[in-house]
């Protein structure tokens, strides 16, 4: 049974419940850093918050529950302990469920008996390939520092379910992470551009495009590789390319182009703006 919350007059409003995350090891004598400690608490935070959203996106809660969550850092021997107290009973299994079978899918183990499992009232697929998630459970885990460390989340009620993580697991996290990254950061859209080609390495049929008004060279491909000729007659020429661009972080990290045309370079007069159907003259002071 939990800790009973009780309101000035002494009444129980609710019945505390606890879920554990237990830090074990040599690296946890007290001598933990304050900013591990820091990305812990708001990692933990952050992914019940994330947990009881799906729940209510998933309409597993038929009326809005007034869940309220109170983290507790308690210190043993060799021990640093998170406590997550919610103040709501069946909720609280509820997360706890879907938190550990979080940490199963990351883990991978499979090979754990069905009565070991929790039970998990919805389906985790998206809190598994969330990118936010992913990067809390790698900080959960960033602290396990030696071989002999291990994090252990229980969770409340009478029979307890737990899994643990040790310190041979934590690349699994980092791993998931960069997986999501790559998936959610590279955009690749068709588009045009004005620009030369430069750089040119045509053993290895490597080539660069500086795009106009830039400064940076990104690295390009053609769809069919032109001729040496053809190179030689475009080579330092302003072009017009429809390209694939792949973007990361709305940076473009290379082009393939499908097709391009040459294009005469600008003159003055390609700085008159049209407005109305009428030339408006730029003029300098």
């Amino acid at each position: 049974m939990g800790e009973l919350i009780k309101d000035l007059s002494g009444r129980t409003i609710a019945e505390e419940q606890e879920l554990k995350i237990i830090y074990d090891g040599p690296s946890f004598n007290g001598q933990m850093e304050i900013s591990d400690l820091t990305n812990q608490l708001k990692s933990t935070e952050s992914i019940i918050k994330e947990i009881i959203g799906e729940i209510y996106k998933q309409k597993k809660f038929k009326e809005k529950v007034d869940v309220k969550i109170y983290l507790k850092l308690k210190r043993g021997s060799f021990k640093e302990i998170i406590s997550v107290v919610l103040n709501n009973p069946i909720t609280t299994q509820v997360i706890s469920g879907c938190l550990i079978a979080l940490f199963i899918n990351y883990l991978n183990k499979k090979n754990k008996k069905k009565a070991e499992l929790p039970k998990c009232e919805i389906n985790i697929e998206n809190l598994v390939n969330n990118y936010n998630i992913a990067k809390d459970l790698k900080y959960i885990s960033d602290p396990l520092m030696k071989k002999e460390d291990s994090i252990r989340i229980e969770s409340p009620g009478r029979q307890t379910k737990s899994i643990t993580i040790e310190f041979k697991d934590k690349h699994l996290f980092k791993k998931k992470l960069n997986e999501l990254r790559d998936r959610i950061e590279l955009k690749v859209s068709i588009e045009e551009f004005f620009g030369n080609l430069l750089d040119i390495s045509l053993s290895k049929h490597k080539y660069g495009f500086l795009l106009e008004e830039s400064s940076r060279v990104i690295p390009v491909n053609f769809d069919k590789d032109p001729s040496i000729n053809e190179l030689r007659k475009i080579f330092t020429e302003r072009l017009k390319i429809k390209a694939k661009a792949t973007r990361k972080d709305g940076r473009i990290e290379s082009l393939g182009i499908i097709n391009y045309e040459i294009k005469k370079s600008k003159t003055l007069t390609d700085f008159i703006e049209v407005k109305d159907g009428k030339p408006k003259n730029k003029t300098t002071k």
